[in-house]
């Protein structure tokens, strides 16, 4: 059963916490080419995606 907890809290926290780093790390880096176009990502619903991945899987 923790197992189980564990490997659910790096599927989904896990995804959430480094796509807000990936997210600002692509918005900085097209912020520098000193163009007024910069691309910004939306923030996505972690939980909804994956649980979609895993039914396609099963």
């Amino acid at each position: 059963m923790l197992n189980r907890d564990f490997d659910d809290i790096l599927k989904y926290d896990g995804i959430a916490i480094l796509f807000t780093y990936v997210r600002t790390l692509i918005q900085n880096m097209t912020s520098y080419d000193c163009s007024n176009s910069r691309i910004l990502l939306p923030p996505i619903n972690i939980k909804a995606i994956v649980d979609e991945l895993d039914s396609k899987e099963e």
